[in-house]
């Protein structure tokens, strides 16, 4: 719903063509982005609790935040 056919590697509104129930579609923009928020702090609330660190989770969660597909 938010990016092209070249960068999904699939056409745009397929999932919703073949009736795929996706978060997406469930919940709305405004909620499914939200959500991401709220389940991105939490996850770095938790990895910051954590006795060892570890940058690359860290920063994988950011990057999960903003990718093209």
């Amino acid at each position: 719903m938010t990016s092209t056919t070249e960068i999904l590697g699939k056409p745009v509104g397929s999932d919703e063509k073949n009736e795929k129930v996706t978060w997406l579609s469930f919940a709305g923009m405004e909620q499914a982005k939200a959500d991401v928020e709220t389940y991105t702090k939490d996850a770095v609330d938790r990895l910051d609790r954590l006795e060892k660190k570890n940058l690359f989770l860290n920063d994988l969660i950011y990057y999960l935040i903003d990718r093209e597909n």
